[in-house]
């Protein structure tokens, strides 16, 4: 069968659709922007979340719970109708809480809705916080990686050289074996740093549901801390709690109240000469015995009082810690700033002079080697300094307890 060129054509752009959206995964490392992105979208913990608050939601719509309505058939001999024969009775019956309660529940209700509204954003930021700590760490390990490849190379040309200097008779068997375990030293950080590396990528694929090849964009992270945590999610969860509480206490202490009670029915009978006889009750229930009531009513209010201490003690307990990080944070930017400066400067001196004296004859080889290590440790401090500064950010910035 012949196809339209059109046709083959489509079909061609059908088949290759899958694979030029799997080539522009690869192709495209992500941001941290749109990391959190695809996490707050396609993670599957919370979506859960999500549909816990869909769950409260249509809850809401329960508060106007009003029983079943009994509908009943009645003989009774004593009942004797106009025309000597007895009447059978048809009728509907309803039980009604006092109105007040339906209110108080739906009040209830609705506390709790926002209660699971603040919960849900409390499990976004800890999926943004997770998310962002480990798309942090894939780049530390990306960098080192970097780092390790560069020194790998390096230090298997002094392999070598210090070879080729040991033929000659210019370096020592010590020297030779120096650069060998050093080199090999190299090798084996690098290994880790890509293991690393990877474990971090498979992590953050997990987060974002992400299938194929990950990779992360390398350019450096510029993050905001917040300045108060007056707007953190736990004051509106603790709020809806306490008011949800406060409505329980209000549904038990008016469940005090009689309920409404309403029959209406009628009587007829089928012999000649009937009649239609209608009919309705009307009742209060009142309850008699008010011990498991009181003891309800006194949990109740025992609860908004644990609520309003524990409220007191989160706002507590989150300022201190907050600060307490502002402290570390700031003590860490001064590290960076001083590696940035001071230190970056001091380690390019150190690499220049001790290159410059190896040349000169004024240090041997290993006297070199020691001066690089210590030179390339700068470095090394300089980029953790600067992974640890971000995670700190990170805990500031998400700072997520109950």
């Amino acid at each position: 069968m012949n196809l339209p060129k059109k046709g083959v054509s489509l079909l061609l752009l059908f088949l290759l659709c899958p694979i030029v959206a799997s080539w522009a995964q690869q192709a495209s490392p992500l941001t941290l922007e749109e990391a959190l992105f695809l996490a707050e979208k396609q993670n599957p913990s919370l979506k859960a979340s999500q549909k816990r608050l869909e769950s409260v939601q249509a809850l809401t719509g329960t508060a106007w719970n009003v029983g079943r309505t009994e509908v009943y058939h009645a003989q009774d001999q004593n009942d004797i109708a106009e025309n000597g024969v007895f009447n059978r009775v048809w009728g509907i019956r309803q039980g009604l809480e006092f109105p007040s309660i339906y209110a108080s529940q739906k009040n209830f209700l609705k506390a709790g809705q926002r209660q699971e509204e603040a919960r849900l954003e409390m499990d976004v930021r800890a999926l943004r916080k997770e998310v962002s700590t480990v798309f942090v760490q894939a780049q530390y390990w990306m960098e080192l990686e970097k780092k390790f490849n560069y020194l790998d190379s390096l230090y298997l040309q002094f392999v070598w050289t210090a070879s080729r200097r040991l033929e000659t008779g210019d370096a020592t068997l010590l020297e030779k074996l120096t650069a060998e375990s050093k080199q090999k030293e190299i090798e084996l950080r690098k290994s880790e740093a890509k293991t690393e590396k990877n474990n971090a990528l498979v992590q953050l694929a997990s987060l974002l549901q992400w299938e194929g090849e990950l990779a992360v964009s390398p350019s450096p992270l510029t993050l905001t801390t917040p300045g108060t945590q007056e707007h953190h999610p736990g004051f509106s969860w603790y709020e809806a709690s306490k008011q949800q509480a406060f409505y329980q206490t209000r549904v038990e202490q008016q469940s005090f109240l009689p309920e409404l009670k309403v029959n209406l029915f009628r009587g007829t009978n089928l012999a000649a000469g009937s009649k239609i006889y209608p009919g309705f009750e009307v009742g209060l229930g009142i309850p008699l015995f008010f011990g498991a009531q009181s003891a309800k009513v006194k949990s109740s209010k025992s609860v908004q009082q644990q609520l309003e201490f524990e409220s007191i003690s989160f706002r507590s307990r989150l300022e201190s810690q907050f600060h307490a990080l502002q402290s570390t944070l700031d003590q860490q930017l001064a590290v960076i700033q001083y590696y940035e400066t001071e230190g970056k400067q001091l380690a390019n001196q150190l690499r220049e002079h001790a290159t410059r004296s190896f040349s000169t004859g004024e240090i041997d080889f290993l006297e070199y080697l020691q001066f690089l290590e210590n030179s390339q440790s700068f470095d090394f401090q300089h980029l953790q300094a600067k992974r640890d500064y971000l995670l700190k950010q990170l805990e500031l910035i998400y700072f997520n307890t109950l």
